[in-house]
């Protein structure tokens, strides 16, 4: 029996009887407005099956690369993850703002998550030169996103006054990706990925955004369980490349070091997580959702990079550029974008040795050339497993330094105070002798003694 019915059941009978919890469509509202951004709210399993969905999407992606391991495939998918990355973070806004979680609302999400399923299935007729369904299901999709804005600023008295200019640059960046349809070649990405930039740009300098807050702890979670859900599905991008050829030495070697640098990655996202300080902090909003873009397209990538590799182990030779950039230069990126979110208690150790070993795996896309990857793909881990090493030590290290000193100078002061009292029993005349001693007054340790007590 749910708690809506038990709570009527003990309601007195004079008292009027709350509406259901769950109506089939309630108005939205501010779920952070009067203080509430500070409540703990977590992910809800309707919110992880949304994820799962986009995550899709950009395991599409990941295939479409591998199938086309070259340097045009490599810029398709950074083109073509934007967009997908753009959809599911701005819906994730909205519902971490305006949820309300009855049926109406979950139909919406329903049909956006099935138009986020249509949008994976045109990844692979994009990456072979027909953007054209990929781009109308996008246009779609961030429709429907521009009549939640309005069913929100027609609900919410907060929103109408703000981003006045946001309803027809809307209508402005709808229309010309609708236009792109019709054009021919190159400009079809040219308008597209112009219209999209200003998607982008007037969302994330509109006066929503920085008057509305978000709650911080529900969002960390669900841009960290997103980050998780990537992470497992590079794990099964890797297992499914040693199914692609008979297991061998080389690849086995290849295969440990990048499961190996999978998890040192894991570890770095999630061994200090990188969290949202304030909700009303709009910069700080930006920069961890800046940051968790780069984690997790870089993340991608480098997947797919350790995928080729394990799978170019059984040939013996080298692989080409473009999943060398992938694999290193993504990971670089990756360690970048960790270093920039580290949390404060652990700067500044972490961000040296993360940057550093950013520079030594972009410059591995160089050696890459003409070293095997049963040879580079196990130093790069080494690269890797040494700076996680060597920030954990300096870390530590400072943390005990810390302790060291706090220890000292409290025995410091203990024996400082032992002196004292010693040097007063020295110094101090026996009865009946006004002066003392004559040894002990002109005793060298006596005399200094008298003088610092003065």
């Amino acid at each position: 029996m749910t708690n809506t019915t038990e709570r009527q059941r003990h309601q007195p009978a004079d008292e009027p009887r709350e509406p259901s919890r769950r109506r089939l469509l309630r108005p939205p509202t501010l779920r952070n407005s009067d203080g509430h951004d500070h409540d703990e709210r977590h992910a809800t399993w309707f919110e992880l099956f949304f994820d799962l969905v986009f995550v899709a999407a950009i395991a599409q992606l990941t295939s479409a690369f591998l199938a086309d391991p070259n340097l045009a495939g490599l810029g398709r998918f950074a083109a073509l993850f934007v967009p997908v990355w753009w959809v599911w973070m701005t819906l994730t806004f909205y519902l971490d703002r305006f949820d309300t979680d009855d049926v109406g609302h979950r139909a919406i999400v329903l049909t956006a998550m099935v138009l986020a399923v249509a949008l994976a299935a045109d990844v692979p007729r994009a990456f072979n030169g027909d953007v054209r369904p990929f781009v109308l299901t996008f246009v779609v999709l961030r429709s429907l996103q521009f009549g939640l804005d309005l069913r929100v600023r027609h609900f919410v008295p907060a929103m109408r006054g703000l981003d006045r200019a946001g309803v027809p640059l809307s209508i402005v960046v709808v229309a010309a990706w609708l236009v792109a349809l019709g054009l021919p070649g190159a400009w079809v990405y040219l308008l597209f990925g112009t219209a999209l930039a200003v998607d982008i740009v007037r969302t994330r300098l509109s006066q929503r955004v920085r008057a509305l807050p978000v709650n911080p702890v529900h969002l960390t979670e669900r841009f960290g369980t997103f980050l998780l859900i990537v992470l497992g599905e590079s794990m099964v991008q890797l297992v499914g490349a040693t199914t692609r050829h008979p297991w061998s030495v080389p690849a086995a070697v290849v295969f440990v070091s990048a499961f190996t640098t999978i998890t040192i990655l894991w570890w770095l996202s999630f061994n200090g997580l990188q969290e949202i300080t304030s909700g009303d902090n709009p910069r700080a909003v930006n920069r961890f959702a800046t940051t968790q873009s780069v984690m997790v397209g870089s993340l991608a990538a480098a997947s797919a990079g350790l995928s080729v590799a394990v799978v170019a182990a059984n040939g013996g030779g080298t692989i080409e550029l473009a999943p060398r950039i992938a694999l290193y230069g993504g990971v670089a990126l990756y360690l970048v974008a960790a270093a920039s979110s580290v949390p404060r208690s652990r700067r500044p150790y972490a961000v040296v040795t993360r940057a550093a070993a950013a520079v030594a795996s972009a410059a591995l896309v160089y050696m890459g050339a003409v070293v095997k990857p049963v040879l580079l793909v196990p130093s790069h881990t080494i690269i890797l497993v040494s700076a996680v090493a060597i920030e954990g030590l300096l870390n530590r290290s400072a943390l005990a330094s810390g302790s060291i000193r706090r220890r000292g100078r409290a025995l410091f002061d203990w024996f400082g105070v032992r002196v004292h009292r010693f040097g007063d029993a020295l110094t101090a005349p026996p009865a009946g002798v006004p002066d003392g001693p004559p040894v002990l007054r002109d005793y060298p340790v006596a005399r200094a003694h008298r003088s610092s007590r003065r």
